[in-house]
Formats: C-alpha cells, structure tokens, sequence
C-alpha cells in the first residue's frame, strides 16, 4: 500500500487535472481512507489497478518517434545530395531554397527554435509540395503530429505574408515594353502596349460534404476558380483566389476591379491586359473578336499561360486541395497564397468574396468609376465607349474589321 499512497500523493499534488471520472476519483478517496484506518479491502485492487494504469499511459510514456534518423539529418542528406532529389522533395533547386530560407529569416521573422528554421521550411515544403498527409510528415521528420501541425501553419501565415510582397507587378513594369512581344515580329508592333495575361483555373479543393453543391463545376468535382494575371516573364503579378467552382470568371472579374482593398493591379492609360471571351469588353482589357474562329494552337499560349502553369507545378488529387507551384523570384505558390486574410480561406456558401452584389451591380459600378470603359449601345449591349463592338480586338493575321460578323 505504500507504493499506492506514494503514487496517489504525486498524482494529486502535482497534477491539477487528473485525467479520470468523478466515479474513480472517489473511488480512490475511499480507498485513502480505509488506508488511512487500516480497512483495505482487496475488492478496490481493480481501482489500484485503474491508478496503475493511468500512469504508466500519461506519466511514463514510451517515446513514439525514436529514430536515430532525425528529420534534420535527411533535410541535410537531401540539400547536399543530387539536385533532383531537392527538386523531388521540396519542389525547388537548392539555391532557390536557400534563398527562401534566408528571405523567411530575413523579412518574415521565421526563428530557430527546438527545431531550426531549415526543417521547419524544408517541413512545410515537403507537405505543400507532396501533398503528404501530417501522419507521414511526422514519420519522415520524426516529430509528433502536433509539432508539424503547429510548425506548418505557423510556416503558412509565413507564406501568406510573402505573397503580399511577391505577388505584384514589378516598380516600372509596366512601361517597358516585354522582350517577348519586342523581338518576336509576330507581335511586334500589334502587341506592343500589352503588358500582360487574365485567365481563371479551377484547382481541385478538399470542401466539406454539406458545402460541396456550390464548388462543383462541369467536371463533377468540387474545385476554386482562382483568377491570375501573369506577365510576360511567366511571374504571377495578382491572384484572386477563393470563389466556387460555379462562379463565372466575369463575376471573378468585375469584383475584382470594384474591390479596392485586392490593390488590382490595373493597366495605365493605353496599356492593355489579354483576356479571353469569358470576360467583359472593356477598355484596358483585349479580347478575342466575337464570331471568329480562331486557331487555338497558335493563339491560346500566351492567353492561357498561367492557367497552364498552375496546374503544370500542381499534382492533382481529387480529395486534397492541390499544392502550390514552385516559388520563382516573384510568384511564391501561385494560387495557394493570396495575402488578404478574407480571401485565403475557402468560402463557404453564401460567403463568397462577390455574395451581396449581383453581376449588372458589378458592371454598374465599374461604369460609374469609370464612364469611358463602358457604353450601352441602342440593342442593349456593352461596348467600349467611343468605338464599334470589336474595334481593338485581336484578330488572326493582324487584320481588324470596323463591324462584328452577323
């Protein structure tokens, strides 16, 4: 009995919150006093034995991940191994993962700690990269599960804040005319005031059951439409994620430009964005002639280039949102990370960044910052002020026609 009062006293004295019902805790109290008065009965052994039990389960635990092959010996192995094992692992060259790890340190306040800085990024790289779930991070760096889920969402607000800083045009972008559109006679001089590209993606999304009906699109299955404008130098300049699947890219679009807080990057007077027919003819923004067939092969590369390249970087899985595209020297994981806290997170029905306004709203509010962008012709369409439906648009061979075809 002297080993139970022992660990009775060192149960209740050190512990504030004993782990067990009120039923065993008195239990326990009556068997202290029969203790006390010499009455112990052996009926109260299976109480002993509960006691017992508690504590070698939370007071001598037996340590889960005991490798001698710690996560920050195979970060090592694979940062001084061959270059495809980086790439691989992280989905990056070792000089770009080096240098994110000293901007995180630098700019973005990432610390050692009782792990460094290098397996926390190497860590969160691992899961974005290889869609791997926290089980098999914490078997991979030997940590317990809590430790990943903590370190990764830690490195996630990390992310979120260096996309604010990432992903935005250049200073001086915009008046220099890209090299591609420069020293290629294809577009040279048609294309010389184009500074860039608008397309939507869908991105596969992990969207709880009862929320599902809104993100599922054509394709069956629930996915973002994520709208990004990307440059010339295949760099991400604006992202603008969260939206169902279901919501059209003109709506993505229009709140866009009328939500002054996203800090759209909009072209400057006689600069042009390419766009696709999805979305509105406005003055700023080009699209394809109405009614003419064009040669996709030939004409959908730059238009679509960085719906392309997200999902290129990105490795489909249909119960898992898919991870980011590898971070270059100004997109850092594409559609992923958006720095504004009210569009990061997946939306829920009814609370979609553009719920509350209807699409004529959005048109209407364009039209009002705006007068120049947009007229309403006698048929009831919209145009560009001051010219023809189809003045300004790209036609094949360089041609244009003053009227659309009927």
């Amino acid at each position: 009995m002297d080993e139970f009062n022992n660990m009775y006293n060192s149960f209740y004295m050190n512990y504030d919150t004993p782990e067990l019902s009120e039923e065993a805790q008195r239990r326990i109290a009556t068997i202290v006093t029969q203790v006390q008065h010499n009455n112990y009965h052996e009926e109260e052994e299976q109480v002993l034995s509960s006691v017992l039990l508690h504590h070698e389960t939370y007071f001598t635990k037996q340590p889960c991940m005991d490798s001698n092959y710690t996560g920050q010996m195979w970060v090592d192995e694979v940062l001084n191994g061959h270059d495809d094992r980086c790439m691989n692992s992280f989905r990056m060259p070792k000089n770009i993962f080096h240098s994110l790890l000293h901007d995180s340190q630098t700019n973005y306040g990432l610390k050692h700690g009782k792990v460094s800085a290098m397996e926390k990024l190497a860590l969160s790289l691992y899961i974005l990269g290889n869609k791997e779930s926290n089980s098999n991070a914490a078997e991979r760096f030997q940590r317990s599960g809590e430790t990943v889920s903590r370190i990764f969402t830690d490195m996630l607000h990390i992310f979120a804040r260096m996309g604010i800083d990432t992903i935005k045009p250049i200073e001086g972008q915009f008046e220099e005319v890209p090299n591609h559109i420069r020293h290629d006679t294809r577009y040279w001089p048609h294309f010389k005031d184009c500074i860039g590209a608008i397309d939507g993606t869908h991105i596969k999304a992990c969207i709880s059951p009862s929320c599902q009906i809104p993100y599922i699109g054509r394709k069956g299955e629930p996915t973002q439409n994520i709208m990004a404008v990307c440059d010339f130098n295949m760099c991400f300049i604006f992202a603008f994620p969260g939206w169902e699947g279901t919501a059209h890219d003109s709506r993505i679009f229009l709140q866009a430009l009328r939500k002054q807080q996203l800090k759209f990057p909009h072209p400057p007077p006689g600069k042009y964005y390419l766009v696709d027919s999805g979305y509105p003819q406005m003055a700023g923004f080009l699209g394809p002639y109405r009614g003419e067939r064009y040669h996709l092969p030939d004409f959908h590369r730059v238009l679509s280039v960085e719906g392309r390249l997200l999902k290129s970087l990105s490795k489909n899985d249909s119960n898992q949102v898919l991870p980011p595209p590898t971070p270059t020297k100004t997109s850092d994981f594409g559609d992923s990370i958006e720095g504004y806290k009210e569009d990061f997170r997946p939306t829920t029905p009814g609370s979609s960044p553009g719920v509350g306004h209807s699409f004529a709203e959005d048109v209407e509010d364009i039209a009002e910052r705006n007068p120049a962008s947009i007229s309403v012709q006698g048929n009831g369409n919209r145009s560009i002020a001051g010219h023809s439906p189809g003045v300004g648009h790209a036609y094949p061979n360089g041609s244009q026609n003053s009227e659309p075809n009927a």
